[in-house]
């Protein structure tokens, strides 16, 4: 239940990040790697399954879970080190500071901000 909104919430982000010009291939990529590492996890459990067992499941997770924890360890640090010099997610701005115009509606309105 608490992972449902994940991916909805990782496009969002990503679209804030890459700018609404790049925003189709960028979640198109992420949806891709993201079905290509459940694919590789459902891989790599049944062969582990078909070899050594259930018993041996959590213990093949044990490493790959180390090395997730590792990755975000190091990315939060590393964030929190550049704060200020990069772009902020949610920050999107046009050169001198405004917000980009919003894409034309029906009839030639404006969308809302």
């Amino acid at each position: 239940m608490a992972f449902g909104a994940l991916p909805a919430l990782l496009q969002s982000a990503l679209i804030e990040v890459t700018g609404a010009a790049n925003a189709d291939v960028a979640t198109s990529l992420q949806t891709t790697v993201y079905n290509a590492g459940i694919a590789a996890g459902s891989l790599a459990g049944g062969l582990v399954l078909q070899s050594a067992g259930a018993g041996a499941l959590p213990w093949a997770a044990l490493p790959l879970l180390a090395g997730a924890l590792l990755v975000a360890a190091k990315s939060r640090s590393k964030s929190k080190a550049g704060a200020g010099g990069g772009r902020e997610l949610g920050e999107i701005t046009g050169e001198h500071g405004e917000r980009p115009p919003m894409p034309a509606g029906r009839a030639g309105r404006t969308l809302p901000r």
